[in-house]
């Protein structure tokens, strides 16, 4: 078995598409995107998926498969005797718009029930985890891990905030924050709020006055931007032109990748960045996920040779 050499946490949601009237199944949440993208990263080793999920996504094996083809290790994933939340998506002209589906009064269940890395996997140096603002348990994870880990080890996380919760903890988000390598907002995200067709100039300079010694800022089909502490430089990185098949999960798959490339794997900022670029190019390549095998990798490596010769310094 492949040695897992990053942890991956995230929430695992089952997904029902009606794309102009074809219905079909997936699995989102961002922690499967995201157990993608680190892997197809990783000449070798697996990404180790920390995630929930109810009894009736184990039960499915349509369902399972996807969780497969993410090349995780998914001995963390823990299945609880609930139904899994669903999202709806309908998915017009490309763009998808999302509603509360069946189980999702389960939600605040699967927020408040804890992480667990699997014994053994203690001593990994790598996190990446998607976290909610509100304070659930992607931060206690975050936070105990980060309390424990070995000097040298590197936390990346991507935030999730969607909207207001009831439950909102700011002082522990921006603790974590602070004590954070990397940080990968969208395009949109600011540290209280989500401001549509903001300048991604701004949202890295809010974002990196809170200590972290990178942040990406992911824009979709317009690329993303990278600032770095230490080279005291920002780009620009251009995407790799596919044919989108999935418009989901691009944005999960490449933070985790960055944090793959640059803390598990030593690559510099800007070719961690465009590997990353790559990365969700290859997430949007068939429904649900493409397998990751060696073919895919290699996609990826030489997709991102062809996105470093395009990117601008600003």
């Amino acid at each position: 078995m492949d040695k897992s050499t990053i942890l991956v946490v995230g929430k695992v949601l089952i997904d029902e598409f009606n794309e102009k009237g074809r219905l079909r199944r997936s699995v989102g949440g961002g922690g499967p995107q995201a157990a993608f993208g680190s892997s197809v990263v990783l000449p070798e080793g697996k990404p180790l998926l920390i995630s929930l999920a109810g009894s009736d996504l184990g039960s499915s094996t349509e369902l399972v498969d996807i969780l497969r083809r993410t090349g995780a290790n998914l001995s963390g994933v823990k299945i609880l005797d609930l139904i899994t939340p669903h999202f709806r998506i309908t998915i017009n002209d490309d763009v998808p718009e999302h509603e509360e589906g069946p189980g999702f009064e389960n939600w605040l269940t699967m927020l408040q029930t804890d992480y667990e890395i699997p014994s053994g996997h203690e001593s990994i140096d790598t996190m990446h985890v998607l976290i909610e603002r509100g304070g659930f348990n992607d931060l206690r994870l975050a936070r105990a891990w980060r309390k424990n880990a070995s000097p040298g080890s590197f936390l990346s996380f991507e935030p999730v905030i969607l909207r207001e919760s009831p439950q909102e903890d700011y002082n522990s988000f921006r603790a974590i924050v602070s004590e954070c390598d990397t940080v990968s907002p969208d395009c949109n995200c600011f540290y209280l709020s989500v401001v549509k067709d903001s300048d991604p100039r701004e949202v890295i300079n809010e974002w990196s006055t809170y200590g972290p010694s990178s942040v990406t800022v992911r824009c979709g089909r317009e690329g993303s931007y990278l600032w770095d502490r230490k080279e005291g430089k920002s780009w620009h990185i251009p995407i790799f032109e596919v044919s989108t098949i999935d418009v989901t999960g691009a944005g999960n798959a490449y933070a985790a990748a960055y944090a793959t490339a640059r803390y598990v794997l030593g690559h510099a900022p800007l070719y961690s960045a465009s590997l990353a670029s790559a990365a969700g190019a290859a997430a949007v390549l068939s429904e649900g996920l493409p397998p990751v095998d060696d073919a895919l990798k290699k996609f990826v490596y030489d997709a991102a040779e062809d996105i470093i010769s395009r990117v601008v310094q600003l």
